[in-house]
């Protein structure tokens, strides 16, 4: 059947929350201690932190389906002056190299066709995520020793990317998601 990018709907959050906790322990277990990355995943990716972004305006919270499973999330948020913050963008461990993340990428992005560039924050010790953000056309552009300003002490490597247009990547997808049905 292939997979189903859609916009997250409320009962999709458990598992979005599943999703992103054993992503991060995945990736971070061995760069802050798993008992860290459960208390930052707990709460930063709770259902209830989760189901801001269903209602956020100028918003576009994603998830990807596999054969009832969802693989993947992301969320964009617009900011100022036609850039856009990348939130988020995850895919389970066992689902990646396949595509999923420029895909949903993709999707996300044609949510806003007048943005006019995109801006995201990456742990630098995730070069899996450092290479995947290059090859989508991201350059490094700062540091950040606050990660999402959430005072965690986070760093965060800053990354941009100018949109010109091309990446509504095909049909318009209804995206934003101000509604949780």
């Amino acid at each position: 059947m292939g997979v189903q990018i859609r916009p997250a709907r409320a009962d999709d959050l458990p598992a979005v929350s599943a999703l992103l906790g054993a992503t991060w322990h995945a990736t971070y277990d061995d760069v802050y201690g798993a008992e860290r990355v459960a208390d930052v995943t707990r709460r930063w990716h709770a259902v209830e932190a989760l189901a801001k972004g269903l209602d956020q305006p100028d918003a576009c919270f994603l998830v990807a389906v596999e054969t009832g499973r969802l693989v993947g999330t992301i969320a964009v948020v617009a900011g100022e002056s036609g850039t856009l913050d990348l939130k988020r963008l995850y895919i389970l461990p066992d689902a990646q190299g396949r595509g999923l993340g420029g895909r949903l990428l993709a999707a996300a992005l044609a949510a806003f066709p007048g943005a006019t560039g995109v801006r995201l924050e990456v742990e630098p010790a995730n070069a899996r995520a450092v290479s995947f953000y290059e090859r989508q056309g991201f350059v490094a552009t700062g540091r950040t020793g606050d990660c999402s300003g959430t005072n965690d002490r986070i760093p965060a490597l800053v990354m941009t990317r100018r949109l010109d247009g091309s990446h509504s990547g095909g049909a318009p997808l209804a995206a934003r998601t101000n509604s949780s049905d």
